[in-house]
């Protein structure tokens, strides 16, 4: 009795200690993981597992009406619209917590000695960061989780014994019908062939149980096709992310430690290249890839780096080194491994929070994010409320909007889906002929007609859904299409022969008036998460998210209204040192510095000065008081700009004009600018002064 309850003793403090160990990665994932909710998917599959609880098996059939195939992922929105149902917005919002959580618990636990675990602690936040976006309430969750549990399985045992192969078997039919991505289980195992951890039979295992969902042996086609291309294509090419950056370095340490340990020697040299080749070929075909590409690192530094194979060829412990200085080996590796988290974290978060030139744009926070809160959205569609209006889209996320919305609104395909059902290429080159040459119609060589319009039209189509930040609104505006909203991330379009929509196109032309030339002022208030966001930031008293600001103002730039842009970021001045906010107010000043050479024919002294201080080019120095000015403009104090400007010279009255309007005072700034007619010294100055009146008038009045 005595010796069992000295044993139990002995290994209680042990378990503590495990457990206090997992807190700083706890707080990694706190802090690197949780954010508002912003994946283009999340409601495209909430819709689908509505659908699915709603008694169907083919979701997509229900909500395309080009869709005839089946589904193989179908249940991957059901558990996610579940939880909706049962907490809403609250329960959806903790899924990344959750999910970081278990990612460092399943991630770190298999490594129990300080110099394998070295380099997974020191490069657990580039990880974390890699893999958030896959950490959301979406199918590529369970992508995630699937790549982990296969991991687990092959650094379990070496011998393939009829549990692991009904294990497998299991684990790849729940991961094809949960997600699209299994895929990525499969070539690990094929890594691992031949070995008695992933024996011919585990891998005809994988095979078999990808194949068990309602797409039969096609799912292993899907899984591979979503692999190798993007769904975001339509709307405009992939960009150079952060998270890639941030993938690149992960990948580049991994590669380094993985020489540096010589772990190269422990499997065969095309094994070695394989593993090092995937992630990084499958990231750089598309970023979607990235949070699994990071997985794949992750299994290989934790779960992997740990399996018995593996263990006994390590050399990675110093040759020689004698057993009484382990403990104190270990110790030190430890410090520094969690050192390095600590530094990599904190470099991590100067770029969510935009203090670094390499932005983000994500800071910490809870909720769903703006760029995806399809409450935004007028309902246009309600004034037509007994007639189904078919939408297409060229965007993953306004398809889940238009889906998720439903009402009387019917999609006509998704993205993902065309890609799939070997219509990409059609809805590929509406897109083309938008973005191209304004092709709306042409006669083709077999003598049908072809382009845009006509391809809308033979899908019946009546209302066209373009995301906010696409380059096809300045585009649409020269066509008979016009847009039904202004500050929305899915933005409506109709055309101007439809006359149920005829008032709200008036309607909407004079909004943009409005806001380019009349007395709007926004405030905090219209970028409110209105209870489906918190800031942390912003709770500490650390400022308030300029995502939002950035994003209207980038969209009334597509449109032209470049006042309108710089009205927008107004009420984030004083985030004016984060670099998306520079970058976008040094855009609009561009903006809106072509709009006066365009007018004009030259640019006025004001603006020139303005973009000669941000850009730092060559242009001739401007007066002492114009320089003094434009330092004010510039760091978001506006009004104390003004207050230097009290002359009653045309360049002093122009400038305060300006300043004027952007503040929404019209009825000031048309007095200034009538002052600068009636000078009539500056000839520039003047026909710019006159354009401003002709457009502020009409306001004037109105508000007098």
């Amino acid at each position: 009795m005595g010796s069992s309850t000295k044993s139990q003793a002995a290994r209680s403090p042990s378990r503590l200690s495990r457990f206090v160990g997992l807190i700083p990665g706890l707080l990694l994932a706190v802090a690197l993981v949780q954010r508002p909710l912003d994946s283009v998917d999340l409601w495209w599959h909430l819709a689908r597992g509505r659908e699915v609880l709603a008694g169907t098996i083919f979701p997509s059939r229900e909500l395309l009406t080009l869709e005839t195939l089946a589904d193989a992922s179908w249940l991957g929105g059901a558990p996610f619209f579940f939880a909706w149902s049962l907490g809403g917005v609250v329960a959806l919002g903790f899924v990344p917590l959750a999910a970081g959580i278990a990612l460092m618990f399943f991630g770190r636990l298999p490594v129990s000695r300080a110099d394998k675990r070295f380099a997974l602690i020191a490069l657990s936040p580039l990880i974390l960061y890699t893999v958030r976006d896959d950490l959301q309430a979406i199918p590529r969750l369970f992508d995630v989780l699937g790549l982990i549990l296969t991991a687990q399985l092959l650094a379990s045992s070496q011998a393939a014994s009829r549990r692991r192969v009904v294990a497998t078997l299991l684990l790849f039919a729940a991961w094809s019908n949960l997600a699209s991505g299994p895929v990525w289980g499969l070539l690990l195992l094929m890594l691992h062939c031949g070995t008695r951890a992933a024996s011919g039979t585990i891998l005809l295992a994988a095979v078999v149980g990808g194949m068990l969902n309602p797409r039969g042996p096609l799912a292993w086609q899907d899984s591979f096709v979503l692999l190798t291309a993007s769904d975001s294509a339509f709307s405009a090419p992939e960009t150079f992310t952060t998270t890639m950056a941030v993938f690149l370095l992960l990948w580049l340490s991994w590669a380094g430690w993985f020489h540096v340990q010589h772990r190269w020697r422990l499997q065969p040299l095309l094994v070695s290249v394989a593993t090092f080749s995937i992630p990084l070929a499958a990231g750089l075909m598309c970023t979607r890839n990235v949070p699994l590409g990071g997985t794949w690192i992750l299994i290989h530094l934790g779960l992997l780096a740990a399996s018995p194979v593996r263990q006994e060829s390590s050399r990675s412990t110093p040759a020689g080194r004698k057993s009484g200085s382990v403990d104190v080996w270990d110790v030190r590796l430890s410090r520094a491994s969690w050192g390095m988290a600590v530094g990599i974290t904190a470099v991590l978060l100067m770029l969510d929070c935009g203090l670094l030139p390499l932005a983000g744009g994500k800071r910490p926070g809870w909720g769903i994010a703006s760029s995806i809160d399809y409450r935004l959205v007028d309902p246009v569609w309600r004034t037509s409320p007994n007639e189904s209006l078919l939408t297409w889209t060229p965007d993953a996320g306004c398809a889940g909007m238009v889906a998720w919305i439903g009402e009387n609104l019917q999609l006509v395909d998704h993205p993902q889906r065309a890609r799939l059902g070997g219509r990409w290429a059609t809805h590929a080159g509406v897109v083309a002929d938008i973005a191209g040459d304004h092709r709306a119609e042409y006669r083709r060589a077999d003598g049908s007609w072809g382009g845009w319009r006509a391809q809308l039209a033979e899908w019946n189509v009546s209302l066209m859904a373009i995301p906010a930040g696409s380059n096809l609104h300045e585009i649409l505006s020269t066509t008979p299409w016009k847009s039904l909203d202004l500050d929305a991330p899915c933005i409506p379009y109709v055309s101007t022969n439809d006359l149920r929509f005829a008032s709200l196109i008036v309607d909407v032309l004079r909004q943009q008036g409005f806001v380019e030339a009349g007395p709007w002022q926004p405030t905090l208030e219209i970028y409110d998460g209105h209870g489906w966001r918190i800031d942390l930031l912003q709770m500490l008293g650390l400022g308030i998210d300029p995502v939002p600001a950035v994003a209207q103002s980038r969209h009334f730039r597509a449109l032209g209204l470049s006042m309108a842009a710089a009205r927008a970021l107004l009420p984030v001045a004083q985030t004016n040192h984060t670099t998306p906010v520079r970058r976008e107010w040094l855009a609009v000043q561009k903006a809106l510095a072509e709009q006066e050479e365009d007018t004009a024919g030259r640019v006025s002294p004001f603006r020139q000065a303005i973009v000669a201080s941000a850009t730092a080019s060559n242009e001739p120095a401007s007066s002492p008081l114009l320089t003094k000015v434009v330092e004010q403009y510039r760091q978001g104090r506006l009004q104390e700009a003004l207050e230097q400007l009290t002359g009653s010279s045309a360049e002093e009255a122009y400038a305060a004009a300006m300043l004027r309007l952007e503040l929404g005072d019209t009825i000031t700034a048309l007095a200034r600018l009538e002052e600068v007619v009636a000078n009539g010294n500056d000839r520039v100055l003047t026909i710019l002064a006159q354009s401003w009146l002709q457009q502020i008038e009409p306001f004037a009045e109105r508000s007098e």
